[in-house]
């Protein structure tokens, strides 16, 4: 019995997330965290910033493309803050996209990382 090890877990999971939080005009709103989405609404969400990089990498965008500009940054803002629609409603276009790159900083692997490989020994010189 004595020789036996204990398995490790195979995984560890967290179920409490701290959310942070962005404060608008003095009071505080909870940004959710990206684990917090369900598979489903991160795709849609991946799906949407692969969009608003497209239109901001073109040079000339059409009036729709400008209105998909501003819808964009709207949409994505409202998934990922818990705020009230009047407040969203009062921010810009560019207080959207800081939220959205406040979320998206947010974001981890999937994967725990791997531990790294031990460093091999020095090699002996054979001097003392």
């Amino acid at each position: 019995m004595a020789d036996q090890k204990i398995p490790r877990p195979v995984l560890n999971l967290d179920t409490l997330i701290a959310n942070r939080s962005v404060i608008i005009d003095g009071k505080e709103y909870d940004l959710f965290d990206p684990e917090m989405l369900s598979p489903i609404d991160g795709h849609r969400l991946k799906i949407c910033g692969r969009r608003l990089m497209a239109l901001l990498d073109q040079d000339g965008l059409s009036p729709d493309e400008e209105a998909e500009l501003e819808r964009i940054p709207d949409k994505v803002c409202r998934a990922v803050l818990d705020a009230p629609a009047e407040i969203h409603e009062r921010l810009t276009t560019r207080q959207r996209m800081a939220i959205v790159e406040a979320f998206i900083s947010r974001t981890r692997p999937m994967m725990p990382p791997t531990e790294p490989a031990p460093m091999p020994a020095a090699p002996s010189t054979g001097e003392n």
